[in-house]
């Protein structure tokens, strides 16, 4: 399914176009919806991207498999590329107030529901606890990324 949500963290979009083997190659990138409308709109062409995708560090053991740091390395530069410039108009800048947003919550729910199925059908234990560390990983980055969202409103 093609990501839809735009202006995700490169951590949180890197786990939902991650494989099994928590690695995303250039086919995975055809799921990323913001980068299909960059393209499509010639913000950024396919040469751009095959250089970009090229000169990000590969995963060990891999020549064409992204893993999350190469991924944020993508990331980061193809956002450079559209940096904004500053023209002193900060005082037009205005905030807007972000409405609660539930992709977080449905993605960290999908992640524990692959963990209980895998475990089901390897004959492990549920709930996660003979998860492994990648899986591990997944989860903690998507609850890192709850923990830090202006909605999260947890009271003592």
């Amino acid at each position: 399914p093609i990501i839809t949500e735009e202006d995700l963290p490169p951590g949180v979009l890197f786990s939902q176009l991650a494989d099994e083997n928590y690695l995303v190659g250039k086919e995975d990138l055809q799921r990323w919806g913001e980068l299909n409308d960059m393209l499509k709109e010639g913000d950024l062409t396919m040469d751009e991207l095959d250089a970009l995708f090229n000169a990000a560090a590969k995963a060990p053991g891999t020549k064409d498999m992204l893993g999350e740091e190469g991924f944020c390395d993508l990331y980061d530069a193809i956002d450079n590329l559209f940096e904004d410039v500053d023209d002193n108009d900060e005082e037009e800048i205005v905030a807007e107030p972000q409405a609660p947003s539930r992709e977080l919550k449905e993605e960290l729910l999908e992640a524990i529901e692959d963990i209980v199925q895998l475990a089901e059908e390897e004959g492990q234990q549920i709930c996660g606890l003979d998860c492994s560390e990648m899986e591990q990983e997944r989860v903690l980055e998507i609850v890192s990324e709850l923990e830090r969202e202006p909605y999260n409103q947890v009271v003592a």
